[in-house]
């Protein structure tokens, strides 16, 4: 949110404009040399990897609460879709469901996953809008949250795969969507090359 804290940059993220921003050079050991990327070069970059799927992550900072900063991050997001032709291979995670009608409104094709940390209230929003599943953290999550899940209707997607026992967790609990930092391990213990 600040970008003093992991770049050479300063200020937050959402009083600056995406051209300053993304001149920052990241400060991380891991990250050092690069500059924070616009989402418009991440996605133009991506242009070959049509059979795969692009998770955007709708992060919610200051007052994008306020209704017309959700109508507004709702075009914002459905331009950019649209500019790089993804509607197809996209899933939109939120955690409002405000801002998740607001988008379904707009696009009422694209995927939405709810992103709100509670398997009862992320199926909850089944009441309000049409989405097709959920996000929880690996490390929370129980053979009953995923049956529930799939009880529903829906599917499940998990984060925080950071491990090999985290990757074998998530693989056991038949979960449909694994975000995971040990990719080739995961596609291993899966059976895939």
């Amino acid at each position: 949110t600040d970008l003093s804290h992991e770049t050479d940059g300063y200020g937050k993220v959402t009083s600056g404009y995406s051209n300053i921003i993304s001149k920052s050079v990241y400060s991380l050991p891991l990250h050092s040399n690069y500059h924070v990327a616009k989402m418009d070069d991440i996605l133009s970059g991506m242009a070959g990897f049509k059979d795969k799927v692009i998770v955007l992550d709708v992060k919610m900072i200051g007052n994008y609460y306020l209704e017309e900063n959700l109508i507004h991050l709702s075009r914002q997001l459905v331009k950019l879709i649209n500019k790089h032709g993804i509607q197809n291979q996209v899933i939109v995670e939120f955690i409002s469901i405000e801002l998740a009608v607001i988008f379904q409104e707009m696009a009422p094709d694209i995927r939405i996953f709810a992103a709100t940390g509670n398997v009862e209230t992320a199926i909850a929003w089944q009441d309000s809008l049409s989405i097709e599943g959920i996000v929880m953290d690996v490390r929370n999550l129980t053979r009953s949250q995923v049956e529930q899940v799939h009880d529903a209707g829906l599917s499940i997607s998990v984060y925080n795969a950071m491990s090999k026992n985290e990757n074998d967790r998530a693989l056991d609990l038949e979960v449909d969507y694994l975000m995971t930092d040990q990719l080739n391990y995961a596609l291993r213990i899966a059976g895939r090359n």
